[in-house]
């Protein structure tokens, strides 16, 4: 019965840790640049255009690229600028065994259609199916429109001074606004992430958690005009079409292009960075693509909407050395300096269920526990129900 209860123990620590990496996963978008070709060709014929402007077909690792990658083509198609199938950055180096066009090898997330992958002697290359937008398997001399992406250096903020985001929001605490602006970025939970962020005029930082980014073409958050507040949409895609015209043909059935003879292994990947200056620096970090590509390039580089460096007139000053003891801000006086140490409500549905799945395994621990703790509660009962016996023949 001892060596069984150490056993339950150890399992019910297990799940403790199990639950904590569960509610610890998660994975924020990062930052890239696709382009559409609306011409068909074939696998091996995309992957060299990709590849001539320095960009590669494009990967879909992971479940947050995928979904933002179906979101895209669905725009695309409704201006009617693709509709079938397309080609994308996967492919089977041996019979069974695949990887991507950076050479990095297929991981554990797949997406494959039904019955898929087959015919592996022969369709050695991966498109997407435009119904299901599964993975599926063709001889690579087919030809089909194509998406390269190449990869940015940072994500950025469409910023909306003097407005307040309305509806349910999370708060992260008291911070400066480039703090805010970086926890936005890197923040995230099972299923979703920052998408959008408020900084307050008592200095609070807060955040919108959606389960994928804004779109450029998406309706943005609902916002209300508060003088001292300031907003912002976290921005990581830009997405064009374009049409090269490429000359180059090669119509071979497998494809023609090998890695490494050992391929890197699946990285982990890092948390995004921030745009440290406007969002025009995104133009520096896309110079070695093809002004040609860019079809519309004040999308990138557009201006800053506002500046986060503030001066106050009169403090440099010797003339305005007088005010300057007059515009400090004694912040315990404010009501946001009583709320800092209290915790915020957060009714967001996938909340309420990871507390009650917290609260829930909690119970299940304790109720575990005293099980395995029972038979000592009844001989602790049993040998205090004897010696009251004890002492009342005693007494007698």
């Amino acid at each position: 019965m001892f060596r069984q209860g150490n056993k339950m123990k150890k399992f019910t620590l297990a799940l403790l840790v199990c639950n904590v990496l569960v509610m610890l996963q998660g994975k924020p978008s990062e930052p890239v640049a696709l382009y559409l070709h609306t011409e068909k060709r074939s696998w091996n014929e995309a992957n060299h255009d990709c590849q001539k402007d320095n960009m590669r077909l494009v990967t879909m690792k992971d479940s947050t690229k995928h979904q933002i990658l179906q979101d895209i083509y669905d725009e695309w198609n409704s201006q009617g600028l693709i509709s079938g199938d397309f080609w994308f950055g996967l492919f089977d180096t041996s019979t069974g065994n695949y990887s991507w066009t950076d050479c990095e090898v297929l991981g554990t997330w797949t997406s494959w259609d039904r019955r898929e992958p087959d015919v592996q002697a022969t369709d050695k290359c991966n498109r997407i199916q435009k119904d299901s937008f599964k993975w599926r398997t063709r001889h690579c001399a087919k030809e089909f429109n194509y998406i390269c992406e190449i990869a940015l250096d940072c994500c950025w903020y469409d910023t909306y001074p003097r407005k307040t985001l309305t509806g349910s929001l999370v708060s992260a605490g008291i911070m400066n606004l480039p703090g805010c602006k970086n926890h936005c970025l890197t923040k995230d939970v099972p299923d979703e992430e920052c998408a959008a962020f408020t900084f307050t005029g008592d200095d609070e930082c807060l955040l919108l958690m959606r389960n994928k980014l804004f779109l450029e073409n998406d309706t943005v958050p609902g916002m209300e005009f508060n003088t001292p507040s300031v907003s912002g949409i976290k921005r990581c895609f830009v997405y064009y079409s374009t049409n090269t015209n490429s000359r180059y043909v090669d119509s071979g059935q497998f494809p023609n292009f090998t890695c490494p003879i050992t391929p890197p292994a699946p990285t982990q990947s890092s948390s995004p960075e921030l745009c440290s200056l406007s969002p025009s620096s995104l133009c520096a970090s896309s110079s070695s693509i093809e002004p040609s590509l860019l079809s519309t390039p004040s999308t990138v580089c557009s201006e800053c909407l506002c500046n986060n460096t503030i001066s106050v007139r009169g403090i440099n000053d010797t003339s305005g050395t007088g005010y300057a003891s007059e515009l400090i801000l004694n912040k315990a006086n404010l009501s946001s300096h009583r709320r800092k140490l209290t915790s915020a409500k957060d009714s967001r549905p996938s909340a309420v269920m990871l507390g009650t799945f917290g609260c829930g395994n909690i119970a299940l621990c304790f109720v575990i526990l005293v099980i395995l703790d029972c038979s000592n509660l009844v001989e602790l009962f049993q040998s205090i129900i004897h010696s009251d016996r004890f002492i009342k023949d005693v007494n007698k």
